[in-house]
């Protein structure tokens, strides 16, 4: 169980994590995958987070990896690299691009996910943000179409 300043810190970055969220169908993503990986964790490894709020994905993550005591800049590579690995899937299965390809690409983006990494292990968290304007835009707007193959 999580002393209640620990508790509360928790929750302050996972209120972050949703307020990141550049839309509404972007935090239900966060807190889906929160919900399902905090679930299968304590399926497979019988980890408890020890928190009763639907948790964004990231953080969940986050608490999994202190858990288990895994080491910060590892973790955060390997959060990363399924994250360009995804979007990556995606662009083979969207556009004329091999899965060979696809792993190039992949190896070519692993110098910049470790970067990456380093980064925002190292960064403070009031310092934590981004402005990707056009791509935030473009999430807000795909909320309202008709016809989509991906949620977000």
């Amino acid at each position: 169980d999580l002393p209640s300043g620990r508790h509360a810190e928790i929750e302050a970055i996972n209120e972050l994590a949703f307020a990141l969220s550049s839309g509404a169908e972007r935090a239900q993503e966060t807190r889906e995958l929160g919900i399902n990986f905090t679930r299968i964790t304590a399926q497979v490894y019988q980890l408890d987070v020890g928190l009763s709020s639907p948790l964004a994905y990231p953080v969940a993550a986050g608490l999994a990896v202190r858990h288990l005591g895994c080491e910060l800049r590892l973790s955060l590579s390997f959060f990363l690299q399924g994250f360009v690995s995804n979007l990556i899937s995606v662009a083979v299965r969207a556009v004329p691009l091999g899965q060979s390809d696809g792993q190039i690409i992949l190896a070519r983006l692993m110098p910049a996910v470790a970067t990456l990494a380093h980064a925002a292990a190292t960064t403070p968290l009031d310092e934590i943000g981004g402005y990707a304007i056009l791509a935030d835009h473009s999430a807000i707007l795909h909320e309202t179409l008709e016809t989509r193959i991906y949620r977000t």
